[in-house]
């Protein structure tokens, strides 16, 4: 999971460069290289984002069962050892 998350910092880096220069030379956009370069980059971020939130979703239903289980511990706990009266 945290591969995903570093490798998404990495390649998001590496996009904002692209596209940085890519958008500040006006050449650039011309130049059938550089534009198979930014659309490259632009696949390369995608792909490596829908990695990243998978893990992301992963990691919320794991921190949400958690939550449940803990809640559901305490309300166990609560009803043997708390006497309640009606």
């Amino acid at each position: 999971m945290l591969e995903s998350y570093t490798d998404y910092l990495l390649k998001k880096e590496d996009f904002k460069a692209i596209q940085k220069n890519f958008e500040r030379n006006p050449k650039t956009k011309n130049d059938k290289k550089e534009i198979d370069k930014y659309n490259a980059a632009v696949n390369e971020i995608n792909k490596t984002q829908q990695s990243y939130n998978q893990s992301l979703q992963t990691l919320n239903k794991g921190r949400a069962d958690a939550y449940n289980d803990w809640n559901a511990t305490v309300k166990r706990f609560m009803d043997t050892h708390i006497p309640y009266t009606k």
